[in-house]
């Protein structure tokens, strides 16, 4: 049956005729800027803190105005639904299996996390540190844990675990929603592919022969060894990034989805696009509200902006100044704020801060030749053989696929990144959320374009590439159920016994770790902004 659109007014009909689409684009942006309404409003100094939050509450409010009236039929719109609430399963699955909120495995970096929470809880905002011997606050990435610590501050620890699993529970929820819209209805095997998406690090493993007798173990670790000589490479799986750095991977996964919103197969069911749809201001408000989350899924997003602005510079069409506006005011206020901790104090951290290296010209002193052969082999086996399959089929189809720009500037993003190296354990490698995410909708559209008779083979090969790439998903999966029946799905950690950021950080042996989260409270941008 072909997508039709109501043309009335979506507020006489069902709520999910609201909801899809626009009413989900608006709940999603709106998700990502209630961290940053709590961080202006309690972090800056007045009336910066003013300025800002009616800065983004105008901007959400405006964005909610642009509203398009017309409508999906209801018969769609229940497909979608329940496209919804199939991908919604095994995504929330994996969120509760993650260590998010105290529930399920949490693996070593919930140490960090469970610190910043309790400092956020304990702590007045903005959060400083008595201890250090110069005057320092906390400037970690803390849009993902401050609705959850003021929830916390009003009903107590556990109210703030709770509320931090449930948080991420909303923008699961959504992201279901996103997969509905974008992979289209009754897909159900959606959220499946997505929670199990990953390279394909065993074949490397097994091609290579570089693991030495590692094998399939039941704890989850890093299968990127097959990758050496080089050293912090690693493009991981959906479900490894939520489970070591959930902050980048709900926001690099929702700023997306937002970015890719016009790619769905619905999209081109009507001629007339909304202007709320079609408008680079939902981008540019979105990649405005992400540095707080994580700069590494901003930075990630960079590319699908770059190509949602060239999509609205060929189309010719107007468009309001106020985004413009709101991003040339929020960026540097929270970029501001996160480079406040380089350089720190000579008593904070004895080591220097991080800076971004291209890692290029050393590769290949130190590597020669077999550097060229790891990049290569780490490029087709992390995302290349699923871009090109996917290509292929499209192809094979006879099709135009909308997402082919957008795949083609992750796939270029992907190549590049391992050039450049930043921190101890190169975080830049962060920035993959998003490409990565366009990768895995990739295969999806590419399972389902309708191909010639008799010519399932290339279909059938990447599924079976998939399945391999989702293994180390279901080794979590195993892991968590293992641990789930020594030990139980609650963990909550006991905030008496967490250390601060700084003690946990401030006497290690590298101590350019702590540079990751304080700052310093005589830099230029501390005294003029932040909260004496």
């Amino acid at each position: 049956m072909p997508f039709r659109r109501s043309n009335s007014p979506a507020s006489g009909h069902d709520f999910s005729q609201w909801f899809w689409p626009c009413g989900l684009l608006i709940v999603s942006v709106a998700v990502l800027a209630t961290p940053l309404i709590l961080w202006a409003a309690f972090w800056l100094r007045t009336p910066w803190n003013v300025a800002m939050v009616v800065a983004v509450v105008a901007a959400l409010w405006a964005l909610a105005r642009g509203e398009d009236e017309s409508a999906l039929d209801l018969p769609t719109c229940r497909d979608l639904r329940m496209t919804a609430l199939w991908a919604f399963a095994p995504l929330a699955l994996m969120c509760f299996g993650s260590g998010i909120g105290g529930l399920g495995y949490q693996s070593g970096d919930w140490k960090k996390h469970n610190a910043v929470l309790a400092d956020l809880v304990r702590f007045e905002w903005p959060v400083r540190y008595s201890e250090a011997p110069d005057a320092v606050h906390l400037t970690y990435y803390t849009a993902f844990y401050l609705p959850a610590a003021l929830v916390g501050k009003v009903f107590g620890w556990t109210a703030a675990l709770i509320a931090h699993q449930a948080g991420a529970l909303v923008v699961m929820g959504l992201m279901a929603a996103w997969l509905a819209w974008l992979v289209g209805p009754r897909a159900r095997w959606a959220g499946v592919l997505f929670a199990a998406f990953g390279g394909l690090d065993y074949l490397g493993d097994k091609i290579t022969g570089l693991s030495r007798g590692h094998g399939f173990h039941l704890k989850p670790i890093s299968n990127e060894w097959w990758e050496k000589p080089i050293q912090w490479w690693g493009y991981y799986a959906h479900a490894t990034e939520l489970f070591w750095v959930p902050h980048a991977a709900l926001a690099g996964w929702l700023g997306c989805a937002i970015l890719l919103r016009g790619t769905s197969p619905l999209s081109k069911q009507d001629g007339e696009k909304s202007d709320c749809w079609r408008s680079l201001s939902f981008d540019l408000v979105t990649c405005a509200l992400l540095p707080l989350w994580n700069p590494w899924a901003w930075i990630g997003c960079l590319p699908l902006l770059a190509v949602r602005v060239g999509q609205q510079v060929r189309s010719k069409r107007k468009m309001a100044l106020w985004p413009w506006v709101f991003v040339v005011a929020l960026w540097p206020m929270q970029f501001g704020y996160l480079m406040s901790r380089v350089p720190l104090p000579a008593g904070v951290a004895g080591g220097r801060g991080y800076k971004f290296t291209f890692m290029a010209p050393a590769f290949i002193r130190d590597y020669g030749i077999s550097f060229f052969s790891s990049w290569i082999a780490f490029s087709l086996f992390e995302f290349g053989i699923f871009a090109i399959l996917s290509v292929l089929l499209w192809r094979r189809a006879r099709i135009t696929s909308p997402l082919m720009p957008f795949l083609l500037a992750s796939v270029a993003t992907l190549v590049v990144l391992p050039l450049f190296q930043y921190g101890l354990y190169n975080d830049l490698l962060r920035s993959v959320v998003a490409p990565l995410v366009v990768v895995c909708l990739a295969c999806a559209s590419a399972l389902r374009v309708p191909l010639p008779q008799r010519t399932p083979a290339l279909r059938v090969f990447l599924v079976v590439l998939l399945c391999i790439g989702g293994l180390h998903s279901v080794q979590y999966a195993i892991y968590f159920a293992h641990t789930e029946k020594t030990e139980g799905l609650v963990h909550f950690p006991n905030k008496d016994k967490t250390p601060t950021i700084y003690e946990m950080y401030a006497h290690d042996r590298r101590p350019q770790l702590i540079t990751q989260y304080v700052g310093r409270d005589d830099s230029l941008w501390a005294r003029w902004f932040l909260k004496p």
